[in-house]
């Protein structure tokens, strides 16, 4: 793997079908399978690492709940 590139899990698909599921479940519970949310926390820690090989730190931001 080239040094500017990052190793993602999460197919298209997956990536796809868990914002449907998320838009269909606002206000109520998701279920997706264990791989796809395996997959997604994969490409999330990552995704994190790179970023902090690169001098950039994410923050969390809580979401406007209003």
């Amino acid at each position: 793997m080239k040094q500017d590139q990052i190793r993602i899990y999460t197919t298209d698909q997956e990536f796809h079908d868990a914002h449907l599921f998320a838009d269909k479940g606002r206000g109520k519970q998701v279920h997706i399978r264990r791989d796809q949310l395996v997959h997604l926390l994969a490409d999330h820690s990552n995704m994190i690492a790179k970023l902090n090989e690169l001098g950039i730190y994410p923050v969390n931001i809580k979401e406007d709940t209003a």
